[in-house]
């Protein structure tokens, strides 16, 4: 194991591992999930694009964007609402 591809492999593995376990756990770290998922994401699409996967090439952007999705419901929306309070 010793091209870029494969620790490509390996990191998205166990990247995607972690995150599954973060968000499982239901701890106050579980809102790390989706940028651990997003780093899992990015791995696996390299992976797929130099292995000529197309169809997990599909599947991981489609995970990128709900990956994207979960920073922005648990990341972005908190923050803006503390900033921003309704009906100001």
């Amino acid at each position: 194991m010793g091209s870029f591809i494969d620790w490509m492999e390996a990191a998205g593995a166990m990247s995607g591992l972690v995150g599954a376990w973060l968000i499982a756990s239901k701890c106050r770290y579980s809102h790390w999930a989706f940028v651990v998922y997003l780093c899992s994401n990015a791995c696996w699409l390299m992976f797929a694009l130099a292995q000529h996967h197309f169809w997990m090439v599909i599947q991981m952007v489609g995970f990128g964007a709900s990956s994207v999705f979960g920073i922005w419901n648990y990341w972005v929306l908190p923050r803006r609402a503390i900033t921003y309070p309704e009906g100001d």
